[in-house]
């Protein structure tokens, strides 16, 4: 089983990003559009959804 939990994009080139793994910076597959400050889902290196606003703002409050 995959496990994927949300992380923040802190680039965006073309179909490419760079992610935020809590200090470790990885560049993965931008399937979606997607923009600096999203907080998205990546399995096997790729983008597989943009987290919602909800979710972002309880991601916000707790410190994530």
């Amino acid at each position: 089983m995959c496990l994927a939990y949300p992380i923040k994009v802190v680039e965006v080139n073309k179909d490419e990003a760079i992610v935020d793994y809590g200090g470790e910076f990885r560049k993965v597959m931008a399937l979606d559009n997607v923009s600096p400050g999203d907080f998205v889902l990546v399995q096997n290196g790729i983008i597989i959804e943009v987290v919602n606003k909800e979710a972002k703002e309880f991601l916000k409050e707790h410190g994530c």
